[in-house]
């Protein structure tokens, strides 16, 4: 009976495993990041991620009443109840729906905590998400060349932004982009012959993915992306059979290769750098203090959820803001911002707990760790927070978490409830 039972278990999170590889799939492949309205994918994808969450349900009850995790369950619940009664006497049902989306996808590792303590024992599981995510920027990157009607060869030329749907906006064009590159890196010291043509794959969607980032001039993606391949070089150079010169040179001739489209890459960024600096987001974040402070009942609680404003950088009403920050402190005040802190504490003490780990002992499991620390960094600068995509990097947190300890869950509770 005993058996039966674990495979059973076992049964149902390879079933939710595999529900987020067709939930990705779909996603890049059919979806957008931002959809103005729901399509039959959408709502494919809502009904899977519906269904993963009713499999959670009981977990994630006995999460909320744990008292070791207060910290990160206490968070969630405020988010939830307190900006949605806040904002349902002011504002409109279908704007509070949406900004509540991006909440669950922000706390999608508490959701799936439980699951991915489980399933970081079943390692072709993890292999497959992470192969799902590189997919899925490289499905959003096609797509955003299709969309263009422009080939590879039509990048640096100018900023092509017709039909844009912001695919290149998602967090998984940038994974793929940094995991391709980096990883593939790694696959060069091997002496088998069959891990070539993964080599090959991994480099043309990651150029695949920075195409479509220097097409519409993301700064910030491009930037994180050169930083974690000097980083990466010559740590990883240190541990390999790869002398550091080698992989410079490497990465060199490809530079100089594709010299005329990287020189012409540099002029529009600087170009755009030079017309708009920042984009007004320092001006964004102040005027939301601004629109708080008119009341200390604002200040402290926020809009609430749908709460929208006059934004005269974008000149119009809307009901974002560019940075992460500004939106929860705009729509949950300063109490919310300061109750959310915990489980970003806990989400981050997560993080840096497994990239030491791997800086020390395991660099092969870096470009992972750095494609996905690019999803919070990147959404201090844009909304990219609103995405399923950045809620499934994070996911992959606690997931990378579990399996990198090596120790036995009960340890690993220990230790978790420790951290607090």
């Amino acid at each position: 009976m005993e058996q039966a039972n674990t495979g059973f278990l076992i049964s149902r999170r390879l079933l939710m495993g595999r529900m987020l590889v067709i939930v990705l799939l779909l996603y890049g492949g059919f979806s957008s990041p931002f959809p103005d309205e729901y399509g039959i994918s959408e709502l494919l994808i809502g009904l899977l991620l519906i269904s993963i969450g009713i499999f959670q349900l009981p977990s994630l009850a006995g999460i909320i009443f744990n008292v070791n995790y207060f910290s990160c369950s206490i968070p969630f619940v405020w988010m939830l109840v307190v900006p949605t009664l806040v904002g349902i006497f002011h504002w409109d049902v279908d704007d509070i729906i949406r900004d509540i989306v991006p909440l669950f996808y922000l706390f999608l590792p508490l959701i799936l905590f439980s699951w991915a303590e489980k399933i970081s024992g079943i390692g072709f599981v993890r292999s497959y998400l992470v192969s799902a995510m590189v997919v899925g920027g490289g499905g959003f990157a096609l797509r955003y060349f299709t969309s263009q009607g422009i080939g590879f060869g039509d990048l640096g030329t100018g900023l092509f932004l017709i039909n844009l749907k912001y695919y290149s906006y998602d967090p998984l064009v940038t994974f793929a982009a940094i995991y391709g590159l980096l990883f593939a890196l790694t696959l060069l010291k091997s002496s088998s012959m069959t891990k070539y043509p993964l080599v090959v794959t991994l480099a043309g969607i990651s150029l695949l993915a920075v195409g479509s980032l220097g097409g519409i001039g993301q700064r910030a993606p491009l930037a994180i992306l050169c930083v974690c391949l000097i980083i990466f070089i010559f740590k990883y150079a240190g541990r390999s059979s790869i002398p550091a010169w080698f992989s410079i040179f490497l990465l060199l001739a490809i530079i100089f290769y594709f010299r005329d489209i990287v020189f012409a890459f540099y002029s529009l960024l600087a170009e755009k750098t030079e017309i708009v600096g920042i984009n007004g987001k320092f001006e964004e974040f102040e005027l939301i203090i601004d629109i708080l402070s008119d009341s200390w009942y604002g200040l402290l609680f926020g809009l609430g959820w749908g709460g929208v404003y006059y934004n005269p950088i974008i000149d119009g009403t809307v009901r974002f803001s560019h940075s992460i920050v500004g939106f929860y402190l705009l729509k949950t005040g300063l109490v919310g911002l300061v109750i959310m802190s915990s489980y970003v504490y806990w989400l981050a003490k997560l993080y840096i707990n497994v990239l030491l780990d791997a800086w020390r002992s395991d660099v092969t499991q870096l470009p992972l760790l750095f494609a996905i620390g690019s999803a919070p960094i990147i959404a201090l600068l844009q909304p990219t927070y609103k995405t399923l995509g950045f809620g499934l990097l994070l996911t992959l947190i606690p997931v990378l978490y579990f399996e990198m300890q090596g120790k036995s869950n009960m340890y690993v509770k220990d230790r978790l409830s420790n951290d607090f």
